[in-house]
């Protein structure tokens, strides 16, 4: 399939195909591990396993009448990440 039959078929824009296969040719990647998604410059700190445990924890909280407040959430995951980091440094 050309850049411009992909392009309509998955609603990307023509030149940021080209310049994600590019890159993934330069840096000789798989197709797979060229699709993978990002977000931005910044690396997750939390693995899948521990952002659906947190998830449920949450759901837990509301099912107990716990409000949890967005502020609440991003200072509970910030001191979650700078436990897993001194933990990893131990």
């Amino acid at each position: 399939m050309g850049y411009r039959r992909a392009s309509k078929v998955y609603s990307v824009p023509q030149t940021t195909l080209k310049r994600k296969v590019k890159e993934a040719r330069q840096k000789k990647l798989s197709s797979e591990a060229a699709a993978v998604k990002v977000l931005g410059r910044y690396k997750t700190d939390f693995s899948e396993a521990q952002e659906k445990q947190l998830v449920q924890d949450l759901i837990n909280l509301e099912d107990m009448l716990f409000g949890i407040t967005l502020s609440d959430l991003r200072t509970l995951a910030f001191e979650l990440a700078e436990k897993k980091q001194h933990s990893a440094c131990l």
